[in-house]
């Protein structure tokens, strides 16, 4: 094991005895030195889908500092320690090449020396140890692991430079900065489960933000996970039992609906009349709540609001002053084989309603196109 993985230990560990004991401040510098030690880790790690796995192992951190943070009424420190966890799972996804063509040229030469060191890296990492003595498997094993460590630095250096020519947006900011750019009739939701207990935020844009505590995370999950399955059961049903039996089975979906809206909407209804747009950010299984179709009794949340998902603050932008007139409508779809099975016409009608849209379909939709897409895009779907 590392220093650093044991300096993240350590440093969590007496977080947690400091938060047990209320001396927040203490807690907090704990926690704070445990959550750079996990970024700075994370960045040695080559490969997209190590680092993804890196920080879903170490998303208990978080949840702990979070909860902290909220113990001590510190709502804003909550909101960036959560940005942080968000941003962690989207950065590299986000890094496409900037666009000013001499800072192009450099992240071209950067990304394809990034990409030659990462199949080294896979190469040494992966290197079948040939039927050797004792003592000269020993010394070509321990060559090898250095050959490792000697590409993860270089790759980091490399992956350095290429987030300063164009990386996202810091996540970090301070209280309130997000809310600064909100639209006047936009109300920003954002929910994270943090340990045992969902919690939810919602900001105006005056700065306003509320935190409640929405429930355990078992049972709101229960709810989600009922749902999913009861859509399931209606996808394997015959259309003309369907036809018959519709009326039953709208019945049990709308009071499924009106459970996850019970949880997740109804502690901010009086927040929520007050705009008409809504932006939502989930959190891990989150995801998978339709939240436009949460029904309240009388009608369905996208009936009278409009819902936008984000995938984290760090999407909360200030918007362009007007859509470039060159820029291209990028459109992706992917139906997860087949589950999703008129995606595809979704993204055509879109298509059909954008201007100069460009469509990734099945398996186009891939993280490397849109590295090269995105960069000149105008909208994105």
């Amino acid at each position: 094991v590392r220093l650093p993985q044991l300096l993240i230990w350590a440093h969590d560990g007496l977080g947690q005895l400091a938060a047990q004991a209320e001396a927040w401040e203490t807690a907090w510098t704990h926690q704070e030195q445990a959550l750079a030690l996990v970024t700075e880790m994370r960045m040695m790690i080559p490969g997209a889908a190590y680092r993804a796995a890196f920080l879903a192992d170490k998303m208990p951190i978080f949840q702990r500092a979070v909860r902290s943070a909220l113990a001590d009424h510190q709502i804003a420190r909550a909101l960036d320690i959560i940005a942080q966890a968000q941003s962690g799972a989207l950065v590299d996804l986000l890094l496409v090449p900037p666009e000013d063509p001499v800072l192009r040229e450099s992240w071209d030469k950067l990304h394809q020396e990034l990409k030659a060191l990462k199949q080294a890296w896979s190469w040494y990492r992966d290197e079948p140890t040939p039927d050797l003595s004792d003592g000269e498997t020993s010394t070509r094993g321990e060559k090898a692991r250095e050959q490792v460590r000697v590409l993860e630095k270089r790759i980091n250096r490399i992956w350095r430079q290429m987030q300063s020519l164009r990386g996202p947006a810091s996540a970090r900011r301070p209280g309130g900065a997000w809310a600064a750019h909100l639209p006047a009739d936009v109300l920003l939701l954002t929910y994270f489960a943090a340990g045992e207990t969902i919690w939810g935020f919602a900001m105006t844009p005056d700065g306003h933000t509320i935190a409640r505590p929405l429930g355990r995370t078992t049972e709101i999950l229960q709810q989600l996970y009922r749902w999913q399955g009861h859509l399931s059961q209606v996808q394997g049903v015959a259309p003309a039992y369907l036809q018959r039996h519709g009326s039953f089975f709208t019945q049990v979906a709308r009071q499924l609906l009106h459970n996850l809206y019970r949880d997740l909407l109804l502690p901010f209804a009086e927040q929520i009349a007050g705009f008409s747009r809504l932006w939502i950010i989930p959190n891990g299984d989150l995801y998978g709540v339709p939240f436009a179709a949460l029904f309240d009794g009388a009608s369905y949340l996208v009936q009278r609001h409009r819902v936008s998902l984000l995938p984290g603050l760090g999407f909360v932008r200030p918007a362009r002053p007007s859509p470039d007139s060159t820029g291209i409508s990028l459109i992706g779809a992917y139906s997860d084989r087949g589950r999703l099975a008129r995606v595809a016409y979704e993204a055509a009608a879109v298509g059909a309603l954008v201007p100069r849209p460009v469509l990734l379909l099945e398996g186009e939709m891939t993280a490397e196109a849109l590295r090269r897409l995105l960069g000149r895009a105008t909208l994105v779907h």
